[in-house]
């Protein structure tokens, strides 16, 4: 993974990266880390479309996956993959979407949040307290805060995916803001 101080950077490796490949370019994170920002950023600069699926996101659901109407997004991503080789593609728990697409990952960029006083990513300790998405279950249902916040079943989807995936770790790309 290379870390990025700047968009720019992030734009440059992704451009490098999506040269000759096919498929999409997902941005992922906590919600409120730069996501919609970087991507508007990205597809503007690479010429690429952006979706968001927090367009496709119901709130129906018992889960924020189980909330977002896949058949439109698939939609939404086939027709623009026959108009360019890759789409930019942001919201939560990317791998996760990207595999229930079917679609080929051509890069991958994480938005990291972090304390402007402390400097440290801003869902670490919550990550770090939830050693596995059943204590998570348990602190929403009893209503008790975990890693500091009190959850809902949005972090419990957050919390399993990045538990699993390790996107803080595996993506192509990171960068860091400061909220």
């Amino acid at each position: 993974m290379t870390h990025c101080s700047t968009i720019a950077e992030v734009i440059e490796i992704t451009g490098s990266l999506v040269r000759n490949a096919f498929g999409a370019v997902i941005i992922d994170g906590f919600d409120r880390s730069g996501k919609t920002t970087v991507t508007r950023e990205i597809g503007q600069y690479l010429g690429l479309c952006t979706i968001s699926v927090d367009d496709f996101f119901d709130g129906k659901g018992r889960s924020y996956k189980d909330s977002i109407d896949f058949v439109a997004l698939k939609d939404k991503v086939h027709v623009a993959l026959k108009e360019s080789p890759n789409v930019v593609i942001e919201g939560l728990c990317m791998r996760d979407i990207a595999g229930k697409l079917d679609i080929a990952i051509s890069s991958s960029v994480y938005m990291m949040a972090c304390s402007k006083t402390t400097g440290l990513w801003l869902h670490e300790r919550l990550i770090a307290e939830a050693p596995s998405a059943s204590l998570v279950e348990d602190a929403i249902l009893e209503c008790r805060p975990l890693g500091g916040m009190y959850l809902n079943y949005l972090y419990r989807d957050l919390i399993e995916y990045h538990l699993r995936e390790k996107p803080e770790i595996t993506s192509s790309a990171m960068l860091q803001i400061t909220v």
